[in-house]
């Protein structure tokens, strides 16, 4: 009875997992611009979509939704003396041009 609310959760998942991955620090932005455009452009299901991946990327990075920039550094997170920490994607690859090669 409630298969497509587990599926909507899954899509929601996998969706702010994309996110994240492409616009690493800039998702839950990216995620907002996306639900604000379609709300412009009177689409409320896909609205109502990335407005649930925003809030989602908003849990899993611990961002306060609705607090200001300034405030969000000067302010210690809750229960946590610490603030909120970067978001890190974690090791890259690195490519290295071998000796005496260039662009040109």
């Amino acid at each position: 009875m409630l298969a497509w609310f587990k599926r909507r959760r899954e899509m929601v998942a996998a969706e702010a997992d994309e996110f994240m991955e492409a616009y690493g620090n800039g998702a839950y932005w990216k995620a907002r611009e996306v639900a604000r455009d379609a709300r412009l452009a009177g689409d409320n299901r896909i609205d109502r979509f990335y407005s649930a991946v925003a809030k989602e990327i908003a849990k899993r990075t611990d961002f306060e939704i609705g607090l200001d920039t300034a405030t969000r550094y000067i302010e210690p997170k809750k229960n946590s003396d610490q603030q909120q920490a970067p978001y890190d994607p974690g090791p890259g690859i690195v490519h290295e041009r071998p000796d005496g090669v260039t662009l040109h």
